[in-house]
C-alpha cells in the first residue's frame, strides 16, 4: 500500500478549496444598483434635456424630482415628517433633489 505525502495531500487540498471558490466566485449574482439615464439637448429632436432613474431593488417606489430655488436670509425651512425647523441667515444656493413621492 503506497503512503500519500502530507506535502502531496496539503497540495491536492489547497488546489481543491481553490477550484471550489473559484468556481463559487464565478456564479452569477444579482446586482443591487439602480440605473440612470441623461439625454442632453443635442440628443433629442425637441432640443429638450431629458432625466430618468429607475430602481432596481425591492418594492418599486414612486420617485419625485424635484428643483429648490435659491432663497434669500431669512427662509425657514421646515420637514413635513418632523418638527425640524431651520431659518438661513444667508442666500441659498439654488438645488435639485429626488426622494420618495409622498403618496408611498
Amino acid at each position: 500500500m503506497r503512503k500519500t505525502r502530507p506535502v502531496n495531500a496539503l497540495k491536492k487540498l489547497g488546489i481543491g478549496l481553490a477550484f471550489g471558490a473559484a468556481t463559487i466566485m464565478s456564479m452569477p449574482t444579482s446586482a443591487l444598483a439602480c440605473t440612470q439615464v441623461y439625454m442632453g439637448k443635442n440628443l433629442t429632436a425637441d432640443g429638450n434635456t431629458y432625466y430618468g432613474r429607475s430602481e432596481d431593488y425591492g418594492p418599486r417606489y414612486l420617485k419625485h424630482f424635484g428643483i429648490e430655488p435659491s432663497h434669500g436670509p431669512g427662509h425657514t425651512y421646515s420637514s413635513d415628517e418632523s418638527s425640524f425647523m431651520y431659518t438661513s441667515t444667508k442666500t441659498t444656493y439654488r438645488y435639485t433633489y429626488v426622494r420618495d413621492h409622498p403618496s408611498q
